[in-house]
């Protein structure tokens, strides 16, 4: 019923907890681009431990850089309206 991948698993509950005890101190310092660069990677680590075929990883790879890119052009449009 369930595979086990533990090496997945491992990198995800890794990234997870990497980015709980980062996010605070980032957030305070950095641009929201920084930001979701971690959050990308999880999202990506996620993909990997749940699906690991190489047509799954693809597709989360470009959800990642979309969301990338649009937050690129929010932060653009915001500093430009300012």
């Amino acid at each position: 019923m369930f595979s086990k991948k533990p090496r997945g698993c491992r990198l995800l509950l890794g990234s997870l907890v990497a980015l709980m005890a980062a996010f605070p101190f980032l957030e305070d310092v950095t641009r929201p681009l920084f930001l979701i660069l971690p959050l990308a990677g999880v999202f990506v680590a996620g993909v990997v431990a749940v699906q690991s075929g190489r047509a799954h990883v693809h597709r989360a790879l470009i959800l990642a850089a979309a969301q990338c890119v649009l937050t690129i052009a929010s932060v653009l449009l915001r500093d430009v309206s300012d």
